[in-house]
């Protein structure tokens, strides 16, 4: 039996499959630990998974992040990618850090199982003396830089070959030094702030390289090739959600009799303050398209989608695992759990989103041909119109999908998690 401290940032979207994770390793015997915002005390305990509240500026309330970051509402296009990171991922560090040494100082544990985004893992890199194994997990697409693949942060489509590698070389440079340089200087500030005289080894985005394990919760099928990837990284598949059951059902559910094709329309979890981004246009697109919308808001009262055209049916919340078979085409705004729960059920997808890594995880998306990438977080409802026409008038999208969902079916995430656990446990600590 192994001490595991798994650590997630105080995102729903990201504490969801971490628990899973740390769920499993408990069932499997390990004594379990998890770390997070304080309002998932609740939801952690109910596992049976002691619970471990984040402190200060880490413990946010992400169901407002614009009220929790003032500035944040202001902030568009890149420039909130770039506040996103600083402040909800930089600017969160020396809290993380504070807690998870505080509890390696009460109870020292074998391995540290974190997300990406948490980045109060990283500087026991950079301590001296001995440390736990750290295994990182991948909840976003793989940020490590590559000239095989484009810089991480823009979205910029793929492309092979030798001048594609000079763009990206170029394009890399760019982000490195001029558009993510504040944030690479913020990135030291922390660090030395969490370890006094540490410095990065790299850009700060590129970490992965040095952890004893990274497993990129994803498949390869969705994920641009890379031929130079590190040993230490694996894909292993995505954390879904476990599957319900039964569950109270909305009552217009019969109406999703296979008569007509069903188009699910959601925001996910996140990007849920301004529901006019993504629902609005689209509910205004497909008004007059023969299919049924489903729009779920992901929280917010269905009331502020506002009167709701004659196909449109809504709820604030649906169990995915239910709805998914019955879905013909979703449109998201390409939050990764989302995306992969989707594809599990052959779903292809419509995906508008520019805010955190939603423009990376839109470009996988078309590049691997599972969906259209509206290349925008606020399309016109023509715009989602004519994708939707498109996906559903084209069954190379859906073969795609099967396809990719096939890999995702066959993968098995939470074993991948438990037999490296128990692997960096037998190995002791690292020195």
């Amino acid at each position: 039996m192994a001490d595991v401290l798994v650590c997630a940032s105080s995102i729903h979207g990201h504490v969801t499959p971490m628990l899973e994770v740390a769920a499993h390793l408990r069932d499997a015997g390990h004594a379990v630990r998890m770390t997070t915002g304080s309002r998932f005390v609740d939801r952690v305990s109910a596992t049976g998974v002691e619970f471990v509240p984040l402190r200060g500026a880490a413990d946010f309330d992400d169901t407002d992040l614009d009220r929790a970051f003032p500035g944040r509402a202001d902030a568009k296009g890149i420039a909130k990618v770039k506040f996103d990171v600083s402040h909800l991922f930089i600017g969160t560090m020396r809290d993380q850090f504070d807690v998870v040494s505080a509890e390696l100082r009460r109870r020292p544990a074998d391995v540290v199982v974190f997300e990406t985004t948490f980045m109060g893992v990283g500087p026991l890199l950079a301590r001296p003396g001995p440390r736990p194994q750290l295994v990182g997990c991948g909840l976003i697409p793989l940020t490590l830089s590559s000239p095989h693949v484009p810089p991480f942060g823009p979205g910029i489509p793929y492309a092979a070959g030798t001048v594609a590698r000079l763009r990206n070389r170029a394009l890399s440079g760019l982000i490195r030094n001029v558009v993510m340089a504040p944030q690479q200087r913020e990135a030291q500030k922390a660090l030395a702030d969490c370890v006094p005289g540490a410095r990065l080894s790299g850009y700060f985005m590129d970490g992965v390289v040095h952890l004893d394990a990274f497993l990129q919760l994803s498949v390869k099928a969705l994920d641009y090739p890379r031929p130079d990837l590190p040993p230490n990284v694996s894909y292993v598949g995505p954390v879904l959600p476990q599957a319900r059951g039964q569950a109270e059902l909305p009552d217009w559910w019969p109406e999703l009799d296979g008569s007509r094709p069903v188009v699910l329309v959601t925001q996910g979890t996140l990007d849920i303050m301004d529901l006019d981004r993504l629902l609005g246009p689209s509910l205004r697109g497909l008004s007059d398209e023969d299919v049924i919308v489903v729009a779920v808001t992901g929280g917010p009262p269905v009331e502020q989608l506002g009167p709701l055209p004659a196909n449109v049916r809504a709820a604030r919340f649906i169990p995915f695992d239910l709805l998914m078979p019955l879905v013909s085409v979703m449109v998201t705004n390409g939050g990764f759990g989302g995306v992969h729960q989707a594809l599990a059920h052959d779903v292809p997808l419509v995906v508008g989103g520019d805010t955190e890594e939603k423009a990376e995880i839109a470009a996988r998306v078309d590049w691997a041909g599972v969906g259209v990438n509206l290349r925008t977080g606020t399309p016109a409802p023509e715009k989602v119109r004519d994708a939707v026409r498109s996906v559903l008038g084209h069954a190379a999208y859906r073969d795609r999908a099967r396809l990719v969902g096939a890999d995702i079916r066959r993968s098995d995430a939470l074993g991948r998690v438990a037999a490296e656990v128990d692997a960096r446990s037998a190995g002791g600590a690292q020195p």
